[in-house]
């Protein structure tokens, strides 16, 4: 039975040398990160006259205040939040030059894939197709509030994204291993 379980593993080196997958997810949300702390700076990512500060608000409160009334440039939290998205990013996509792919395939494997053709249609099954209109969904509703109400870092909105874009996500991962073979006993 332990040969069919079996998994080979890439020898990682640590947290500067991810694997390609989580590379991919580190450039992602490095880019995410470096957007909202872009739009901070420049007083969108909060309704109102609010602004975040981030070793607050990423501390929940521990290292003060999370939403501040001063809109200007907060050098210490704004500049660290920043620096630490991009190492964020800038280690993803050293990790996806050096990988088989390269970047480039990283990049087109986000565009040409076999999740967008199954929001059309059924051959693959419906969780494939269910799952990738949950993602879209979740990321359409984030867009659309984070425009339309400057809430780009709202709990709320962030809990509702979260939660279609994950279970699309789940939904649509495992509608690949249906047919995988059992192993018996």
């Amino acid at each position: 039975m332990s040969e069919v379980f079996e998994i080979e593993s890439k020898s990682s080196e640590g947290f500067l040398y991810p694997s390609e997958g989580l590379a991919g997810w580190m450039v992602g949300l490095g880019f995410w990160g470096l957007g909202l702390g872009i739009l901070n700076i420049l007083g969108l990512a909060y309704p109102g006259d609010l602004k975040i500060s981030w070793a607050g608000f990423l501390t929940v409160g521990m290292l003060g205040e999370g939403v501040v009334y001063n809109t200007a440039y907060h050098p210490l939290s704004d500049t660290f939040f920043l620096a630490i998205c991009g190492l964020l990013t800038g280690i993803g996509i050293k990790a996806l030059k050096e990988s088989e792919s390269g970047l480039k395939g990283w990049l087109k494997a986000l565009v040409i894939n076999d999740t967008w053709p199954a929001m059309v249609s059924f051959e693959d099954g419906w969780a494939r197709t269910m799952g990738a209109w949950f993602m879209v969904v979740g990321l359409v509703f984030y867009l659309i509030w984070g425009i339309l109400y400057t809430g780009w870092v709202d709990p709320g909105v962030y809990s509702v994204f979260a939660a279609l874009f994950a279970f699309g996500f789940a939904l649509e991962n495992s509608s690949r291993y249906q047919d995988a073979e059992v192993p018996k006993e």
